[in-house]
């Protein structure tokens, strides 16, 4: 079987502990009982030969949760390429770092440390923030976010590209993922990465400790 992201279980410790830190950025204050969910997963790894996952991330929790370390394979997924997009064939104007993340708008996405990473920051003169992607957040959250960038919305995936290609880096400090597709994108047109160890993120990416804003700002200096 395909384990294709980490346990719900652990997705939802990490939602309500953000819940908790930063609730009046979430949509909702309840988290939904996914009991009969959690017994069918343990059903299906007991029933699978072998269970392939895409991170290292992901077999770690899975082991945690109760798989048979002896059945996990770690199966990275492919990194597309777009040459059209290609980031090293774009010129860059102006001297401020144009930064993006890309991703629904979340906490579980760690966009709340980008937050605290730029508000107030002597850095944050020196960066052009923007956040492309769904938004899952209270009003209250995305005014924070508007505080520090540009909220665009979820944007088509040509358009995404597009940005990529005139960004300086992608930023995506999430706390949890399978194996982030807008990493692979973002290597499939040669753009730097700024990513979290949770997010699986392509081997050249710069990888930064998840929930801390002092290592993001670390990062982007």
């Amino acid at each position: 079987m395909e384990q294709c992201a980490p346990p719900l279980p652990a997705e939802l410790k990490i939602a309500s502990d953000e819940m908790r830190r930063f609730g009046g950025w979430a949509l909702e204050s309840r988290l939904p009982d996914e009991r009969s969910r959690d017994l069918r997963m343990l059903q299906e790894w007991e029933a699978a030969d072998v269970i392939w996952a895409p991170s290292a991330h992901v077999v770690e929790k899975c082991q945690e949760y109760g798989a048979n370390p002896a059945k996990l394979r770690l199966v990275r997924y492919p990194i597309p390429h777009w040459p059209e997009y290609s980031w090293r064939n774009r010129t860059r104007e102006g001297a401020a770092l144009r930064v993006v993340f890309a991703g629904t708008l979340m906490l579980g996405k760690g966009v709340q440390y980008i937050y605290e990473a730029l508000h107030q920051s002597e850095i944050a003169r020196h960066v052009d923030m923007h956040f492309f992607g769904g938004i899952e957040l209270s009003s209250e959250g995305v005014a924070r976010l508007s505080e520090v960038g540009k909220v665009h919305g979820a944007v088509a995936r040509a358009r995404l590209l597009q940005e990529f290609a005139h960004a300086t880096v992608l930023l995506f400090p999430s706390l949890s993922e399978g194996s982030a597709l807008v990493t692979a994108e973002a290597a499939g047109v040669g753009l730097p990465i700024i990513a979290t160890r949770e997010s699986a993120p392509p081997d050249s990416a710069t990888i930064i400790e998840a929930r801390n804003a002092t290592a993001i700002r670390a990062a982007l200096e």
